[in-house]
């Protein structure tokens, strides 16, 4: 004896919701989610212009500096700036304050910062890096890398099929190449 199907089913709209849950609001919801985990957040490419910030009234912003910090000199009162090691907090005070100039001097490198206040958009987080160090670390491992290499040591790292001396181009732990028997270059 089966039950008609006449009667109400009163698993339908649990089943409903949750089909409706899974593939229309939960989607929509995640899908949001970057948007609001990585807005206000800035990498700035540094090569001696100048550093822009854009901040609300009473909102701080975390600047994060390649170099630790030695002073920070502000052209007004209308900011509350804050030093940790390589962290400059800037915050603005004042709501008639104009765009207004800071100097971070860290280990020799001056960085002229602009603090412009904006309603919307406002910066966070900004980490700058210094472009200048990075051009430098470059060079420095290209040159590392394109020494002469004597033909005695080749032929001898190859017969006891051990990687040359500075042959990894990173400093990581990453698996060497190597320089198999035939002269082949291989990874292990």
């Amino acid at each position: 004896n089966r039950p008609k199907a006449r009667g109400k089913n009163k698993e339908f709209p649990v089943f409903t919701f949750v089909i409706l849950f899974v593939f229309c609001i939960l989607p929509l919801a995640l899908s949001l989610l970057p948007v609001f985990a990585m807005d206000g957040k800035r990498f700035i490419e540094w090569n001696g212009e100048v550093i822009v910030i854009n901040a609300g009234v009473n909102k701080a912003v975390q600047v994060n500096f390649p170099l630790q910090i030695q002073e920070v000199i502000k052209a007004t009162e209308g900011l509350d700036v804050q030093i940790r090691d390589k962290t400059v907090f800037v915050k603005i005070l004042a709501t008639d304050l104009t765009d207004t100039q800071l100097f971070v001097s860290a280990q020799g490198v001056t960085y002229p910062v602009m603090v412009k206040i904006s309603s919307e958009k406002n910066d966070f987080v900004i980490n700058v890096v210094d472009m200048r160090n990075v051009i430098a670390q470059k060079a420095q491992e290209e040159q590392r890398l394109t020494r002469d290499i004597d033909p005695v040591t080749l032929i001898v790292a190859m017969a006891r099929d051990e990687p040359l001396a500075g042959f990894s181009v990173t400093e990581k732990n990453q698996l060497l190449k190597r320089l198999n028997k035939k002269g082949l270059l291989e990874s292990k």
